[in-house]
């Protein structure tokens, strides 16, 4: 049996994925018509400046961090305040932490965009498997007790 091509198509269904330190995160695939539709759109009004290399790259940051918070984190377990709280998922705080945590957006770009994300899942539920997926992102906590 071969290798089905068309299950590497981008779809906007999110995955689990295990990230580390308790963290789950539910991610669509980076590049999912839903998420390219929503940033050209908010790309539209500075089409000029990027052709002509004139618009900050801290401006156009924000445009895939709101894109990406609206249609590739679709919801997260175990992320908690400084304070030790539970922070419920919603858009609005996908961004909000985004921005006050730009670490935090750049694990789920990343997590986003790698193809074995969703190639592990999509062979696993073809096998009948539904296991969580686990990347090597590292939270910087050791797991040593030494």
């Amino acid at each position: 049996m071969g290798f089905n091509i068309g299950k590497l198509k981008s779809t906007s269904e999110g995955q689990w994925v295990e990230v580390g330190g308790g963290l789950r995160v539910k991610v669509a695939r980076l590049g999912n018509p839903d998420y390219e539709n929503a940033l050209r759109k908010a790309a539209k009004p500075f089409m000029r400046q990027m052709r002509l290399g004139t618009m900050d790259i801290e401006d156009m940051e924000k445009l895939s961090m709101k894109a990406i918070s609206q249609h590739i984190v679709q919801g997260w377990a175990g992320l908690e305040d400084e304070a030790g709280v539970d922070i419920p998922f919603s858009q609005a705080k996908a961004l909000e932490l985004f921005e006050k945590y730009p670490d935090f957006y750049t694990i789920v770009k990343e997590i986003a965009g790698e193809a074995e994300v969703f190639r592990s899942d999509e062979m696993e539920d073809a096998a009948g498997n539904s296991e969580d997926t686990s990347v090597g992102i590292s939270t910087g906590e050791s797991t040593n007790d030494s």
